[in-house]
């Protein structure tokens, strides 16, 4: 591009963001007098600058670069075989026209030389002065964006043959200039005998000259150039960016849930089931899609007859497979904005795309405006919606703001760069298939067996959000005992998490209570996991299989698997130690970290590396003072019993005046019973007491 202003070169991407190119209008602006024009008319004005090179790639990106435009161009050619002359009312040569300036072919302007009227080509063929194409005239309404002008220039063709009018002999070019048939200066063809004429052209058409093109290997003597007057009649077609892809047969643009779906077969099995169904026929991945109950686009399933949902959700229904859903995520991983940042083509920090080549920058409304960027094909993870959505549903949702290229705080309705979003837990722009559907399937074993509604960890802006929500946004990773902190982006084990207060103690204890119930002591106590061997028994036939099986077939989910890594002091689940590559699942062995060998589960028990159990009370102290408890009002001295570390139980006035505890005794409160109970570090000092007094009892009984 020209600057109309500066006559300086702009890159592609310059003049969109300037606002001087429109490509899906095909216009050129300038700046500085706002005169909007065609396309091809900037062209021929030098104002762009093209390369109609045939072997470059159309819109190709060069070295991992933008591909600013992949345009076309409709250009239709109808030759101009003759004028006439106003004068004499009789046909002349183009040439002949053009010497005696009745058509310039500069302004593409014809002048009648007896009125000194000027008008334009086009017109001109309307009211018969010139001798042209009748299609032009079917053509002759400017259409929006249409460029009309006129093309005067050298046209070859080797010449097998030129007829001779009066005896229908065949003669060689060299002959029939020399007959006077052939009149290059006017080039015209001509009958010497009656003077009829007619253009190379026109005489071309009809047969009476017989060309081939010309190649390397024609003849001099064999080569017909003439000038040819064409009225050139050119549209300039809206192209595409690489992200934003269209048909390459009619040029349409194609259905981004297509496009994805392409990305999936040629990614994975799309043969899959969905889901096993027992008794049931399977429904396969591939036909799922083909068949429109999942839409790739919007992240949809719809069951037949059911309401749609998010593939998230569809996982958390068992409606669709843990495996297969990773598989729809991986490929929004690879059409994320995640992904558009690794690749140095979007910065998350002012929002704007980037070429990477030259570092030259556009809004994101405009690259979207001008189909740099398919917001329907780009995608990132709301964490509040707990699912994956794409930039055109952030958009319409308010989420996103693509004037700006921020995300927008729902709380706040604050601004914030993608880089801050992230760091707050509000979006993730990389989309984790393992994280995301492992979450989903945490939900899913644990919402029968524990209340995920509990309202226990703390969420963006200090708010504190369920364990349901917590594991949907990302911030909980039982899979991997991690929590993320939505203020700062920090991540820490789930109990030092509880430790420093971002989750509820008391609150907590439900859940470590049913991560208990999901532990590799507990699947070894059921025999389903045998410790020493390390190989799952099917419930069903009592036969053995590699737990790599067993995972791979869906008997054993690994992420739902709970051990304590006491490496990290975390939990964590199997499926962790697999992906730490410190659990071989094929061999059922542990690496040892020290000596690297393989030992049994059993083995790695033992000598301390990990904690087949789950124990709450060592992860999530709910202890308090009785005086708190007492000003809380949560137990009443005179109603509510202590019970002894020996179970005997008595009141709490009773514990008190009998010195088995003070006011700031640390004592807890059993949920079922209402008791209190000593904290573990107090339970020995009473134990001795209790020996002392029955000791005490005895003596006076002697």
């Amino acid at each position: 591009m020209i600057d109309p202003k500066s006559k300086q070169q702009l890159s592609v991407f310059q003049a969109l963001a300037n606002g001087i190119l429109d490509q899906i209008d095909g216009t050129y602006r300038n700046p500085e007098t706002g005169e909007v024009i065609s396309i091809p008319e900037a062209i021929q004005r030098g104002l762009v600058l093209v390369d109609f090179s045939d072997n470059l790639p159309n819109g190709s990106a060069q070295n991992g670069g933008f591909s600013p435009i992949r345009n076309k161009m409709d250009t239709m050619m109808y030759p101009v075989e003759g004028v006439i002359d106003p004068k004499t009312g009789e046909w002349v040569g183009v040439k002949e026209a053009i010497t005696a300036r009745i058509i310039d072919p500069r302004t593409g302007l014809y002048t009648n030389p007896v009125t000194g009227e000027k008008m334009s080509i086009l017109e001109a063929v309307q009211n018969g002065y010139l001798v042209a194409d009748p299609a032009l005239l079917d053509e002759i309404a400017e259409d929006n964006g249409m460029f009309t002008c006129v093309d005067f220039s050298d046209i070859s063709h080797e010449v097998l043959a030129v007829i001779d009018p009066s005896t229908g002999e065949e003669l060689t070019l060299k002959r029939a200039i020399q007959d006077g048939i052939v009149d290059l200066t006017n080039s015209i063809y001509r009958n010497p005998h009656t003077g009829e004429t007619m253009a190379l052209a026109e005489a071309i058409k009809k047969g009476f000259i017989k060309v081939k093109p010309v190649d390397a290997s024609t003849p001099k003597e064999n080569i017909l150039t003439y000038k040819q007057l064409h009225i050139k009649k050119q549209k300039f077609i809206p192209g595409v960016g690489e992200i934003f892809e269209e048909d390459d047969v009619d040029g349409v643009r194609r259905d981004p849930s297509k496009k994805l779906a392409d990305s999936l077969r040629s990614k994975h099995d799309v043969s899959m089931p969905l889901v096993k169904n027992s008794g049931k026929r399977d429904i396969s991945l591939e036909e799922a899609v083909s068949q429109g109950l999942i839409n790739l686009a919007k992240n949809e399933f719809c069951p037949p007859g059911g309401d749609p949902m998010s593939i998230e959700e569809a996982v958390e229904k068992g409606l669709i497979s843990p495996q297969v859903a990773k598989q729809i995520m991986d490929i929004y991983k690879d059409h994320s904005i995640g992904q558009l940042i690794k690749e140095g083509k979007f910065d998350p920090d002012t929002g704007l795309v980037t070429d990477p080549n030259t570092g030259h920058t556009i809004s994101l409304q405009a690259a979207i405006s001008q189909r740099l960027i398919d917001p329907n094909s780009v995608f990132l993870y709301d964490t509040n919606a707990g699912k994956v959505v794409s930039l055109a549903e952030a958009i319409e949702s308010g989420l996103f703001d693509p004037n700006t290229g921020k995300i927008v705080d729902p709380n706040t309705g604050e601004q914030l760069s993608l880089s801050e979003a992230v760091a707050r837990g509000l979006i993730q722009t990389d989309i984790d298939p393992e994280k995301i559907i492992g979450n989903r399937e945490s939900i899913a074993k644990l919402k029968d067996k524990t209340d995920l509604s509990v309202k226990c960890v703390e969420g963006p802006n200090g708010g504190i959000i369920s364990l349901e929500d917590a594991l949907k946004s990302g911030i909980l990773d039982l899979k991997n005992g991690m929590f993320t902190d939505p203020a700062t982006g920090e991540s820490m084990s789930i109990a030092d998490a509880i430790k420093a207060g971002k989750i509820d103690p008391r609150l907590i204890v439900p859940l470590l209570e049913t991560l208990s119930d999901l532990s590799l002591q507990e699947a070894a106590d059921k025999g389903f996991i045998d410790l020493k061997s390390g190989m799952v028994i099917d419930p069903q036939t009592g036969a053995n299989m590699l737990i790599s099986e067993a995972i791979e077939n869906g008997m054993l989910d690994a992420s739902s698997l709970m051990l304590v890594d006491n490496e990290t002091g975390n939990i964590v689940s199997l499926a962790n130690l697999i992906d730490e590559g410190k659990f071989d699942p094929k061999s059922g062995r542990f690496i040892d970290p020290k000596t690297k060998e393989k030992i049994t589960l059993a083995e790695a028990i033992k000598r301390g590396y990990i904690d087949p159990k789950i124990d709450p009370d060592r992860f999530a102290d709910t202890s308090a003072t009785l005086r708190d408890l007492i000003d809380g009002n949560q137990v009443n001295p005179r109603t509510t019993n202590f019970l002894t570390p020996n179970g005997q139980t008595m009141s709490l006035r009773d514990a008190l005046a009998n010195g088995f505890l003070t006011m700031t005794s640390k004592v807890k409160v059993d949920p079922e019973t209402g008791d209190v109970t000593l904290a573990s570090e107090e339970e020995e000092v009473v134990q001795c007491l209790l020996e002392i007094r029955d000791q005490s009892d005895w003596l006076q009984v002697l």
